[in-house]
């Protein structure tokens, strides 16, 4: 027979068979089944396991390592394996020649263990996806503990994550209770924390001290400087946290107490004390937000909308309008969580009036007036007072009394300029 004429531009065809690493897989389990071509036993609880050196060498690591190297186990036929029981040896080399295990809840920890040991990667990873889909509330925290011990940084993460997703239904067992105290406070610092409001985290904080006063106390301080105290209602702050005698025999305690009072009250923002009880935790739905207030509209005629940005959310919505004729020429500054809108004027008079937002009810109320009319002023808070200034003459109100005094009159007189508070 004559050889066949062939073009030489199709003189290549590269051949990839695509079943080729199952059927080797399978001719290797064969050869195993038909007790063929075995060159080292393992022996684990007086049972032996036959296998094949590049099979296990292959497969793992470890055997790589022992077969490959100089160990002694190198130039054995049998090898003894005392870390492991016979049943999860028998797993493991099942594995080697069919990439199959069968992880149960009865043995998904020692399974782990031995994978760990043994290096096979792939099972280990099987353990912790089989874990992970098991988290709840009553094993989280140890399966945490259990993932960090051999070092599953994902599994890790995850039961760290539905903790803290969970907190308010963990905190109610008796786990919670018995909790590290580190723990405790890794949890507590952590932004993702999900608590509906930040008076849950001291509840929840104060509530595994209470369980054993006698461990708890010497780590109150603490952990009480990882609950947001500023972002407390007013009310529960003075009613239940200082109150509390937890707090009030602890002179650290009471000065986060005091500190937050300041907050409240105006006398500085977080920006002065830039820590992270300092910001509304995220869960709680508290945010800094940007407020626009009135302007005009493309036609020119005045507006008394008030709109504002939520960064968080990436999305504007309205708040409750400006009740009454703003006109041009005012000015506007916040003070703690509430907003003040002070002067302007209607083009043919001035005004001294000032309105207050109140950020917690949506409204706006009518405050002591300046003691001056102005337009096109400036304003701004320094120590939790508000500041207006224009032309030669500076005043200050305090919200607490709600009352506005004189300042000393500025060196040059200036209309129309601009102010802040700097550190």
């Amino acid at each position: 027979m004559e050889k066949p004429v062939l073009q030489t531009q199709h003189s290549v065809l590269p051949f990839f068979d695509t079943a080729h690493a199952v059927n080797l897989l399978r001719g290797i389990h064969e050869l195993r089944a038909e007790r063929k071509f075995f060159d080292v036993t393992l022996c684990a609880e007086g049972k032996e396991f036959h296998c094949h050196r590049t099979v296990l060498a292959a497969a793992s690591t470890y055997f790589r390592a022992m077969f490959a190297g100089t160990l002694r186990e190198s130039a054995m036929d049998r090898v003894a394996l005392h870390e492991v029981s016979a049943e999860l040896l028998g797993l493991l080399v099942d594995f080697c020649y069919t990439g199959r295990v069968t992880v149960t809840c009865d043995n998904v920890d020692v399974l782990l263990k031995a994978a760990d040991l043994f290096q096979f990667p792939s099972v280990k990873a099987a353990c912790c996806a089989f874990l992970e889909q098991r988290l709840d509330v009553s094993n989280c925290l140890e399966i945490q503990d259990f993932a960090e011990a051999y070092a599953c940084s994902e599994l890790a993460t995850s039961a760290r994550r539905f903790a803290l997703n969970n907190i308010m239904e963990l905190a109610k067992g008796q786990e919670f209770e018995r909790l590290p105290w580190k723990r405790l406070l890794e949890l507590m610092s952590d932004d993702g924390l999900r608590v509906d409001k930040e008076e849950t985290a001291y509840q929840i904080a104060a509530r595994w001290v209470k369980a054993d006063p006698r461990r708890g106390l010497q780590y109150w301080p603490e952990l009480l400087q990882q609950v947001r105290l500023p972002f407390v209602r007013r009310f529960f702050l003075l009613a239940r946290v200082e109150s509390d005698p937890l707090v009030y025999l602890t002179p650290e305690c009471l000065r986060l107490v005091g500190e937050a009072r300041s907050f409240q009250s105006g006398e500085y923002d977080r920006h002065d004390r830039p820590c992270q009880r300092m910001r509304p935790r995220p869960s709680t739905g508290l945010a800094e937000i940007l407020v626009v207030v009135g302007g005009c509209d493309q036609d020119c005629d005045e507006l008394v909308t008030v709109d504002c940005f939520n960064p968080q959310t990436g999305q504007w919505r309205y708040l409750a309008e400006f009740p009454d004729h703003l006109g041009g020429g005012y000015s506007i500054a916040a003070l703690g969580n509430d907003m003040y809108v002070t002067g302007g004027s209607d083009g043919s008079r001035l005004y001294d009036g000032v309105w207050r937002y109140n950020s917690s009810v949506n409204e706006w109320t009518e405050v002591s007036p300046m003691l001056k009319a102005r337009e096109y002023h400036s304003s701004c808070v320094l120590k939790g007072q508000l500041y207006v200034v224009a032309s030669d003459s500076t005043e200050r109100y305090d919200h607490a009394l709600d009352c506005w005094e004189p300042l000393a009159p500025m060196l040059h007189p200036m209309d129309n300029c601009s102010n802040n508070n700097m550190r």
